[in-house]
């Protein structure tokens, strides 16, 4: 079953949304360092693009151009909003829920490496 490709910001609201149900609220850097993981893993288990945003990798930095300042300008400071998330297949929760949940709990030099 082909699931429809999502927005990073659709996708960005569902690891935001699990990061603070799970007391793991991320911070603008490490939400883009999760949601290019997210892609990273998705193509490697489905063969597909879990979003179609740009993504920009320099040395050790990560910025989703569409997402860079969209929930916080302040990089530090941290997201802790709930957001509705329907608008992800339930398919493909089931399969990310699980990465985010391990990805959350890494530092962000782990991250980058």
């Amino acid at each position: 079953m082909k699931l429809g490709i999502n927005s990073a910001f659709e996708i960005a609201k569902y690891v935001i949304t699990i990061c603070c149900l799970n007391k793991k609220p991320v911070t603008n850097i490490k939400l883009q360092m999760i949601l290019y993981r997210l892609q990273l893993f998705y193509l490697q288990k489905t063969g597909e693009k879990l979003f179609y945003d740009e993504i920009q990798v320099r040395d050790y930095d990560v910025r989703i151009p569409s997402i860079d300042c969209l929930f916080t300008c302040n990089k530090q400071m941290f997201i802790t909003e709930l957001y509705n998330c329907y608008d992800i297949d339930l398919v493909k929760r089931d399969l990310i829920k699980p990465e985010i949940d391990r990805l959350s709990n890494m530092n962000l030099y782990k991250l980058t490496i």
